[in-house]
């Protein structure tokens, strides 16, 4: 398959997972938020207009479920998940920081150094488990799982390379059964995950 035919099957899945295509007008503003603040979403007078919201979401970062995701069923705003496969630890083909190339930013990841990555790497292991099982890939099972949370979800896992494209568009193929989604919710809840989301500089303006 050609990258192009794979970018636009990409690109249609967002917007009709995103959309409301049976209206018969378009949106008259794309407004992309940022910020994961739960009453961020019923603030001023252009809620109209607010499509999506843009904040870190994955089985690996799952801060959004306690607030934030309910807030935006409530109001129909899409999730667009940026890091979706965890700076690429969900797909099991990263490096320790240590090891970690000069303009590799994961190199200031907590969560990448030390104990704290041989920690979420064994916990991880639950998504290559599951994928072997299944005949897939550990990125299209950690992607399944975020499309199966709803149609106002839309993943965007970044990406260099024709190989990782098209494995990440075949996610949308993938359904996981309640049990192996129990597995995963489980053995990668929040407190066990290893250190802190962001570095002490980073974290001072998450939220804000």
């Amino acid at each position: 398959m050609e990258t192009g035919v794979v970018l636009a099957a990409v690109l249609r899945c967002i917007f009709l997972r995103t959309f409301d295509v049976t209206s018969q007008e378009p949106p008259a503003k794309w407004a992309e938020g940022n910020k994961t603040n739960p009453e961020f979403p019923q603030r001023g007078d252009d809620l109209a207009f607010e499509i999506a919201l843009q904040s870190e979401y994955s089985l690996w970062e799952r801060n959004l479920e306690s607030e934030i995701i309910p807030t935006l069923r409530e109001l129909g705003i899409g999730l667009v998940p940026f890091c979706p496969l965890g700076r690429g630890l969900l797909a099991g083909n990263v490096r320790r920081a240590e090891e970690c190339t000069a303009k590799d930013h994961r190199q200031y990841d907590p969560r990448f150094h030390g104990e704290n990555f041989d920690a979420n790497r064994n916990a991880v292991g639950i998504v290559r488990n599951i994928a072997e099982a299944i005949g897939a890939k550990p990125s299209q099972v950690a992607l399944a799982w975020l499309l199966g949370k709803g149609d106002f979800i839309v993943p965007i896992p970044g990406t260099k390379r024709r190989v990782y494209l098209e494995e990440n568009a075949g996610a949308v193929d993938i359904k996981l059964g309640d049990d192996d989604i129990a597995r995963l919710e489980a053995a990668l809840r929040p407190e066990s995950v290893s250190g802190p989301r962001y570095n002490e500089k980073a974290m001072a303006w998450v939220d804000r």
